[in-house]
């Protein structure tokens, strides 16, 4: 088993850090019908936790196959804080999730990273049901 990344990442400006600026995708586009898993993450953090961390040595063996596929991941928090602390926080969370894909061997080339913070929720909603469905980092097929 590969150990958990570390997750106390600093990046700098979007370039520095393999960031891409909102809306914006690297010339990939989505691959249709590919669905990859989303990876999900307890509250205020972007440690990758147990389960999560399967599902991305399922996505690792996936990349690893099929050589042609590149993966943005999106990193995405729930409503609480301001907006510039979920888009740091967002970002960490993409972060993680390359970091640990590297770690399992996919090349940094293959992966880019985004930051939407609050601004993109998977579900509406007020409630812990709603946040922890909106604390996740979602992986999108490309080429």
């Amino acid at each position: 088993m590969v150990p958990p990344p570390t997750t106390d990442l600093q990046p700098g400006p979007w370039s520095e850090a393999g960031m891409l600026p909102p809306g914006t995708r690297a010339g990939w586009n989505p691959i249709p019908g590919m669905t990859l898993p989303t990876v999900y993450f307890a509250y205020d953090q972007s440690t990758i936790g147990t389960t999560e961390q399967a599902k991305l040595e399922q996505v690792a063996n996936i990349l690893l196959q099929q050589k042609d596929v590149n993966v943005i991941i999106e990193g995405n928090c729930d409503e609480r804080g301001s907006s510039e602390y979920n888009r740091s926080l967002g970002e960490r969370r993409a972060l993680a999730v390359k970091v640990y894909l590297a770690k399992l061997g996919i090349a940094d080339t293959r992966m880019q990273t985004q930051s939407y913070g609050e601004d993109k929720p998977a579900v509406q909603g007020a409630d812990e049901s709603a946040y922890a469905k909106n604390r996740r980092a979602d992986l999108i097929a490309a080429k």
